[in-house]
């Protein structure tokens, strides 16, 4: 066994290769090699490139359900496959399928009599970048909510927004399938894939708050507003941070929304989405501690290594 020392540059960790095994594969600079990161913490390097290669998913459904249908179908799209086909050995009625919310949002998914089938599917490479536009978009909805009854418009960002969760979901279950190397940490796609969930659903509360109700939804709006400044910032900079100010700034913008008492579809619409976007404050306030934490084992690190050099 070969115990070799971490060195640190700025932000990068790294560790030099054995001479032997370089001069064995020869690898020299500007070579590549493949990193992959195994479920028990170890890496293992291969002097030779691995292809990622996504099998294909043949499923028998023996069932007329359209709900459980649909749940088979999202959790095919949302898993990392290079294809996937889903025969039906039961009637069903594909119109009404099609009908279903969330389904017009998988793209590339096919319908042809018994047998549903997608052969390929858009990869991201930064999921929090693709919340930051799902924000945006439910921002621009509200917005436009405000001054127009154009129910095929709002359908359109629904279905945008629907998407871009979709999306979201099968970038991190990528991710934890497949150990990919990223800058994000594991945990961090947690909370992104969490406050899309809420941020779909609350979304969908909206329609049914009705364009009347202008205070309600510019409050909802201005929420929004903040969540995306939020999320701009930690895109400029370290994809990790987040502060705690930052997210009691924003639990604080949400806690100004009026929702009032429950007596109608209204008045139930504005509670609902009021209470995700409270569900979203207590995520962000997770993610601010977490950063915090890992920061701080950062520094508790750099200053042993300090103290162990001084001692050399």
């Amino acid at each position: 066994m070969d115990i070799r020392n971490v060195q640190k540059t700025g932000n990068m960790h790294y560790v030099y290769l054995p001479t032997i095994w370089c001069r064995k594969y020869n690898i020299k600079s500007g070579s590549k090699v493949t990193v992959i990161n195994n479920n028990d913490g170890s890496i293992r390097l291969s002097p030779h490139l691995t292809e990622k290669k996504l099998n294909h998913l043949n499923i028998d459904l023996a069932e007329d359900d359209q709900s459980i249908i649909n749940k088979m179908m999202v959790a095919a799209y949302i898993n990392p496959t290079s294809s996937f086909k889903i025969n039906l050995t039961k009637h069903v009625d594909i119109q009404k399928l099609l009908d279903q919310k969330k389904l017009i949002s998988l793209e590339m998914v096919e319908f042809d009599g018994k047998h549903i089938s997608c052969e390929s599917t858009i990869a991201v490479e930064n999921p929090i970048s693709l919340l930051k536009t799902m924000v945006r978009k439910a921002k621009n909805m509200v917005s436009v909510m405000k001054k127009t009854d154009d129910i095929q418009l709002l359908e359109i960002y629904e279905d945008e927004i629907d998407r871009s969760k979709f999306l979201i979901e099968k970038s991190v279950i990528s991710r934890l399938t497949f150990n990919e190397t990223t800058n994000i940490k594991t945990v961090y796609l947690h909370y992104t894939a969490l406050i899309s969930k809420d941020l779909e659903k609350a979304v969908d509360q909206i329609p049914n708050v009705g364009k009347n109700d202008k205070v309600f939804l510019q409050s909802f709006e201005d929420s929004l507003s903040v969540l995306l400044q939020i999320l701009e910032k930690i895109l400029s900079g370290n994809t990790a941070e987040l502060k705690h100010t930052d997210a009691i700034t924003f639990a604080k913008k949400v806690d100004t929304m009026k929702s009032g008492a429950t007596s109608n579809i209204q008045s139930y619409a504005k509670l609902q989405a009021k209470q995700l976007l409270t569900n979203i404050s207590e995520i962000l306030f997770d993610w601010s501690v977490s950063y915090m934490a890992e920061e701080k084992q950062e520094n508790f690190d750099a200053a042993k290594t300090a103290e162990a050099t001084e001692k050399k």
